[in-house]
């Protein structure tokens, strides 16, 4: 901001330094030098043309700059996906509003990070987690936002949903991460889930069912 400030100075000093030559030549010389006074004309025309430009350049990069903040402030900084502040962001908007029927959310839990922790190191859970939340990411394309709870819980929401497509979304899941599992390369993975889906009064409120769905961590679903 300092920048741009000093930026708008410089112009307004070179802007005024112009006029105040133009209108020197014009009252001292009766208009006279023509030639002078144009030339000034078009060198002012193409100053502003100049800071025009200079100013778009700016905010284009105030703009890239702010994006990238939000996306920070939104994305969980070791997994890439939604942290709990886009989350939050999410409950917001149904803040005080009837539970849409269509609305669904799947608690997930990479069961078994304690153990690889134990046997293979903190740094090798945090490669779990990551490879964890890249399989949430490619099989939440199309049906739902995924976000990471914090530790190793995450909340999946499907803001219009049906029991078809989070068996959908589980069965990408169970696929991908058989697929890690089969590379031995790769430490294997274990997961569990709980689903709650169009609850009635069990769950009016997005929050309500967020919970409903955690306590069913582990149990047989869908």
């Amino acid at each position: 901001m300092k920048k741009m400030n000093f930026a708008k100075t410089i112009q307004l000093a070179v802007f005024g330094l112009l006029a105040a030559v133009v209108i020197f030549e014009v009252i001292v010389d009766n208009g006279r030098n023509v030639r002078l006074i144009s030339f000034l004309l078009w060198v002012s025309l193409a100053l502003s043309f100049f800071f025009i430009f200079l100013d778009f350049n700016f905010y284009a990069k105030e703009e890239e700059s702010y994006e990238r903040l939000m996306k920070n402030l939104s994305s969980d900084q070791m997994t890439k996906i939604g942290n709990r502040y886009s989350i939050d962001k999410l409950i917001d908007k149904y803040d005080n509003l009837p539970l849409p029927e269509n609305f669904g959310c799947v608690v997930l839990s990479l069961s078994n990070i304690r153990e690889i922790n134990e046997k293979y190191g903190r740094q090798e859970g945090n490669a779990a987690i990551r490879r964890f939340s890249l399989i949430l990411k490619m099989a939440s394309v199309g049906h739902c936002f995924v976000g990471r709870n914090g530790g190793n819980k995450f909340v999946a929401m499907f803001e219009n949903g049906s029991e078809k497509t989070i068996r959908h979304f589980l069965d990408r899941i169970r696929d991908k991460v058989d697929a890690n599992n089969a590379d031995s390369s790769n430490t294997p993975m274990k997961f569990e889930y709980g689903i709650a889906f169009h609850e009635g009064e069990a769950a009016k409120e997005v929050t309500d069912l967020i919970s409903l769905a955690d306590k069913r961590v582990g149990e047989v679903s869908l």
